[in-house]
């Protein structure tokens, strides 16, 4: 199975305060094997089932069934242990997922971990018209919301757009980390047309201007993802399931969890 890291080629504070964004598929759901028990420690996951199941089982027995059109927002804070659970549904059809790491400020990362499990009937559908509509998975755009409540602000929302069509997207000021990944077709960004996104490719744009455009450059169908967050300007100290913001907090993660001691404060889990 091949996963897509989308923001490998860039730097730590080009993409502030996301950490990583990871396409799986679309494969075949019958073809993606489990994924073992394992820790976390300061950051948020996300993980977005645009297409197919999975399931989660974490340290406490505690489990998470995600269905198609599911977000989950996995505020992991302080520590967390879990891996694949038990599957109810039997695979079929295609399976395409994307997991979104979100940094946490030095403040949050030892609070109580709490997942947001969120319907995918609770997420606002936007009709932009001129053939773009879009799925506010995370955030507020306009004069509607997300019901997922986050500790930073920062927007998530999943476009598509049909052929010859395009998209003007108000940007906040405030969140001046922008970031679009192309999962389907072509986009063309901002007033040079020859500036091509292709699927597969992921672009980081600029900090200044109130607007974003985007057109439809292919014959088919776009589809792209539209990540924007306000920078949080604090060290980035990765290791394996780790973020922190120095090597002696990562030391304490990994004493924490050779010593039992990592998920000491129970994960809550909320359903949206």
């Amino acid at each position: 199975i091949t996963i897509r890291d989308c923001l490998a080629p860039f730097e730590d504070a080009a993409i502030d305060p996301f950490l990583m964004l990871h396409e799986l598929g679309p494969v075949e759901a019958r073809t993606v094997g489990t994924l073992g028990m394992h820790p976390h420690r300061g950051f948020v996951e996300v993980p977005y089932v645009k297409e197919g199941h999975a399931s989660m089982v974490d340290h406490w027995g505690e489990t998470a069934e995600l269905t198609q059109g599911m977000l989950q927002w996995g505020h992991v804070g302080s520590g967390i242990e879990h891996g694949s659970g038990a599957i109810t549904k039997k695979p079929e059809g295609n399976m395409h997922v994307f997991q979104m790491w979100v940094n946490l400020p030095k403040e949050h990362k030892l609070s109580s971990p709490c997942f947001q499990d969120v319907q995918a009937a609770s997420m606002p559908e936007l009709d932009f018209g001129a053939g773009s509509r879009a799925k506010l998975l995370v955030g507020r755009y306009n004069s509607r919301a997300s019901p997922v409540q986050t500790v930073t602000p920062l927007q998530y929302l999943d476009f598509t757009v049909a052929p010859g069509g395009e998209h003007l997207h108000a940007a906040d000021p405030e969140l001046a980390t922008r970031i679009l990944f192309v999962y389907q077709g072509e986009a063309a960004v901002g007033t040079d047309p020859r500036t091509a996104v292709q699927a597969g490719q992921t672009a980081v744009l600029g900090r200044e201007g109130d607007s974003i455009r985007v057109v439809n450059a292919g014959d088919g169908p776009l589809g792209f993802l539209l990540l924007s967050g306000r920078p949080l300007g604090e060290p980035v100290v990765k290791h394996g399931p780790f973020v922190m913001t120095s090597r002696e907090e990562i030391k304490q993660a990994f004493a924490d969890f050779q010593a039992g001691t990592l998920c000491e404060k129970r994960c809550k889990y909320v359903k949206l």
